[in-house]
């Protein structure tokens, strides 16, 4: 098998949103970036999801301020640098009665919230706000009625084009060096004293790369690469569970993305794209092999019916979808109702081989910056590091 010459300070698998911010990122940084992507970049689970940029309002509820104020930077920071592709998004969700989301507790959530947002988000981004449940009649149809305590309002972000936003994202992290390289399927992993040689199959045949540093952002395709030799994965995911939103051949709400609860803990959320709405995400469990992943008719019938409940005055049937967007994403832990997803990133560093589970847009910056900062840390590639106030784009 031929192999090649040059040995990298880094070798991303996988080219994710997380993969491809962690190749960005490395490049920016210095280091001599190569990333390896067996398909086509953003096209599995990162292009099959609801692409929200949210500015962490949902951490209020566990009075979690440091990941809120994390989130609204983040969120800020896509707003500014990627104005072409990420777009605010009005988001509107039935008040309750009673609880944590009734209108007292939501209220004061959101005057702290919004003192938080005016520190970072852009000031063309509106305050959230409570409406009360004569407007939510006037102004969204299709919860007249269902929202006689009144409703929050508040803007998040979307990426509406995922193919486009990645074609940007390895535009920028080539312009700084980085190598993406498309249809490279990783057969195997093999350490050689302080670095790996991953031997990888191309249109052109087999063949081997060699690097100091690697980073496994496969999503779940993680652990399915043979490695040599063999390590025991001490946070390996509890499981994995298949994520799927709907895509309706007509449109919910021209405006808003519509967050309902749907009982057990779960919450449905309706998002408008162009002439069409995506509704989700719904969730079964997932054993199987990610490239044998799909969504049967039975499962989409399920979704759409749990979905009525939570939305009557939408009528669905299957002659109203269009698609189906299927991801596979880890969980903290199974239950039969609603799984519990990974809060934050999970970063979990083997000797120089790092493996990078993360379920959300938002912080893919964050979690990049992250990555690198713990390979310039513990030297691996140092002295092709640069100091940031001197990188320029080569």
């Amino acid at each position: 098998m031929p192999t090649d010459s040059h040995s990298y300070d880094l070798l991303v698998i996988g080219g994710g949103i997380s993969g491809l911010g962690i190749a960005y990122e490395g490049a920016r940084r210095g280091l001599d970036t190569v990333l390896l992507e067996k398909g086509t970049c953003c096209r599995a689970t990162s292009d099959n999801s609801m692409r929200i940029i949210h500015g962490g309002l949902r951490y209020l509820q566990s009075l979690d301020i440091r990941r809120t104020l994390e989130s609204l930077r983040a969120q800020s920071d896509l707003l500014l640098q990627y104005s072409s592709f990420v777009k605010p998004l009005a988001c509107v969700m039935p008040l309750g009665r009673f609880g944590l989301k009734s209108r007292w507790p939501v209220w004061a959530g959101i005057q702290f919230y919004n003192q938080l947002a005016s520190w970072v988000i852009p000031s063309t981004m509106r305050a959230a706000r409570i409406i009360a449940a004569d407007e939510v009649d006037r102004r969204i149809d299709v919860l007249k009625g269902q929202a006689p305590y009144g409703a929050l309002v508040w803007h998040d972000a979307i990426v509406p084009q995922v193919r486009e936003f990645a074609l940007r994202l390895q535009s920028d992290a080539a312009s700084y060096g980085a190598k993406i390289l498309e249809g490279c399927e990783v057969l195997k992993i093999k350490r050689q004293g302080e670095a790996f040689e991953v031997s990888l199959r191309q249109a052109q045949g087999l063949t081997a790369m060699q690097a100091r540093v690697l980073v496994d952002a496969s999503g779940p395709w993680l652990g399915r690469i043979p490695v040599e030799p063999p390590f025991k994965r001490k946070r390996a995911p509890r499981g994995w569970t298949k994520a799927f939103n709907i895509i309706l051949n007509k449109q919910v709400d021209e405006v808003y993305a519509i967050g309902v609860s749907g009982g057990r803990g779960r919450l449905f959320f309706t998002t408008p794209r162009e002439k069409v709405s995506v509704i989700g995400t719904f969730h079964h469990a997932f054993h199987d092999n990610p490239d044998n992943l799909t969504v049967s008719e039975q499962e989409i019938s399920e979704a759409l019916c749990a979905y009525q409940q939570a939305m009557p005055r939408v009528k669905l049937s299957l002659s109203d979808v269009s698609a189906v967007e299927a991801g596979v994403l880890p969980i903290k832990r199974d239950r039969p109702d609603m799984p519990v997803m990974y809060g934050v990133e999970q970063i979990h560093d083997y000797d120089g081989q790092i493996e990078v589970l993360s379920t959300k847009y938002t912080t893919f910056q964050v979690q990049a910056r992250r990555v690198i900062e713990k390979i310039v840390g513990y030297g691996k590639g140092a002295d092709a590091v640069v100091c940031e106030s001197t990188c320029t784009k080569t």
